[in-house]
């Protein structure tokens, strides 16, 4: 039996990992290009029941996540730019009557494999675009001395945040 991360060579220089997935896809691989999987899982010093249990497993996992995406997309039809957590919250009962186990977590990470996480909204206003082609002034202040108070007007635009949006207030 292989444990930690140590590793084993098998016949025909395929290295095997300690890690239960990685040995059973590559006996799976091996089996494919017909060597026997009861002589694969000696060599590796797996069981066959492992084995197989991982194949299930792994055969189980894909079902699931096909159920998932399936219901994720029919849902992002309607409301194209609902999150994670809301889906979830969403398609709980869904999920349970399809038999499918999946976590907020779990949801997570289909949906990161699957590219269809949606890119968060931006929390800020961006106030400066320095790149157009717009005529710029110089700061026309910069070797004046001023003598007295209100000698020199100026205005700026400032954006507030509040709990409804953006304002602007211009002085």
């Amino acid at each position: 039996m292989v444990h930690g991360y140590y590793k084993r060579t098998m016949a025909k220089d395929c290295t095997i990992h300690s890690e239960a997935e990685s040995s059973t896809w590559q006996i799976g691989q091996a089996a494919a290009e017909g060597m026997r999987i009861v002589r694969l899982c000696q060599m590796s010093g797996m069981s066959r029941q492992n084995y197989y249990k991982g194949r299930h497993i792994r055969q189980r996992r894909h079902i699931d996540e096909t159920v998932v995406l399936s219901l994720v997309r029919r849902e992002r039809r309607l409301q194209s730019k609902i999150g994670t957590r809301k889906l979830h919250h969403m398609l709980r009962e869904e999920l349970i009557r399809s038999g499918v186990s999946i976590g907020r977590d779990g949801l997570f990470g289909v949906l990161r494999r699957n590219k269809m996480l949606i890119a968060r909204r931006r929390r800020y206003c961006r106030t400066t675009d320095s790149r157009h082609n717009l005529k710029t002034y110089s700061n026309l202040l910069k070797d004046t001395v001023l003598m007295y108070p209100g000698a020199a007007m100026v205005s700026d635009i400032t954006y507030i945040s509040t709990g409804e949006g953006f304002c602007i207030c211009h002085w």
